[in-house]
Order: C-alpha cells, then sequence, then structure tokens
C-alpha cells in the first residue's frame, strides 16, 4: 500500500497516516448518517432520526471495540 522499502516504513510510521487510515471509515459513515439524520429532523421524520441516532450509537460503540470483537470470535 505504501510502496517498499525505507520510505513505506517511514510512511506507516507517521501519525497522521494512522489516523487517516483508523478513523476515516467511521467519518465517512457518521457523516452519511448524520446528514440523513438532518434531513429527516427538518421533514419531521422523528421515528427515522431516533433510527438513526441509535444507529451512531451502535456503530460508534463497535468501531471503537472493532479489535476487542475480532479477538473475541476469532
Amino acid at each position: 500500500m505504501y510502496g517498499e522499502g525505507a520510505e513505506s516504513g517511514r510512511i506507516a510510521d507517521l501519525w497522521y497516516v494512522s489516523l487517516i487510515l483508523e478513523y476515516l471509515p467511521l467519518f465517512i459513515i457518521l457523516s452519511i448518517i448524520s446528514f440523513k439524520t438532518f434531513k429527516h429532523y427538518k421533514d419531521k421524520e422523528f421515528d427515522k432520526v431516533k433510527a438513526n441516532l441509535i444507529s451512531v450509537l451502535i456503530l460508534t460503540v463497535l468501531y471503537l471495540f472493532r479489535y476487542e470483537i475480532i479477538n473475541l470470535i476469532g
């Protein structure tokens, strides 16, 4: 992914590369759900807003404990 050689090791050790790779998927999904939540809130569809907020909560908790869950399963 980073290429080969010593340069790839240096790139992999940068703090912002690991930050992007670790939290970018969560940020993308939460952004999409937040947009949908705001749209439903504006249209006064509160049952969908509640469902989206619960989804955000569950996804965040599962994402933060993903390594522990993977170790528990496998």
